[in-house]
């Protein structure tokens, strides 16, 4: 025989305690503790596109340094012999490259004034806020950190200095970003 069992209330509220859902504290909780996590994700990231686009920028300026050393290997001589600084800034207009498209410049002049409009345009769709100033100098003469420039007259090495906004354009860019010492070649000599 079967005999049903008295459960008593204690009993009936073991076996099935009261349920309780999340409280308004422990959403408001979790809800800021994703909201931080949120705007930390995202600031980190901000900061990593920043720090790509100036990496980027780094490479292009000396990929354009080396480009521009290799054409004053070649034609650096006439800026030497000027022994004045030689200035540019992308927010300039290239000159006309001169009637060297067709021919072959006979002039040595033309020739650099050739070369050199081809690297601006190619500087200034790279880097549209660069900054450029060649400064013909001696070989023993300290290399300047700033926009200063010894310029001498008995000049065996151009030096090139680069410079670009990092941030927002809020003026020019206070030093050089890359500085590049150019040995020229001896003229006259085998």
């Amino acid at each position: 025989m079967h005999l049903p069992i008295r459960h008593s209330r204690r009993t009936k509220r073991l076996r099935h305690p009261p349920r309780r859902g999340l409280g308004l504290l422990e959403v408001l909780v979790g809800m800021l503790l994703l909201a931080g996590s949120l705007v930390g994700t995202l600031a980190m990231q901000a900061r990593l596109q920043q720090f790509s686009q100036h990496t980027r920028q780094q490479q292009d300026a000396i990929a354009l340094a080396s480009q521009l050393a290799v054409l004053l290997r070649a034609h650096g001589h006439l800026l030497a012999q000027a022994a004045v600084p030689w200035h540019w800034q992308a927010t300039t207009q290239a000159p006309a490259p001169g009637s060297c498209s067709d021919a072959p410049c006979p002039d040595p002049q033309q020739q650099l004034a050739h070369a050199l409009s081809g690297w601006q345009e190619q500087a200034a769709s790279l880097l549209p806020q660069l900054r450029l100033q060649i400064c013909p100098m001696a070989a023993h003469a300290p290399l300047p950190t700033d926009w200063s420039c010894p310029a001498d007259s008995a000049a065996t090495v151009l030096l090139i200095q680069l410079g670009w906004q990092h941030d927002a354009p809020t003026g020019p860019s206070r030093l050089p970003g890359l500085i590049l010492p150019v040995a020229l070649p001896r003229l006259g000599l085998p």
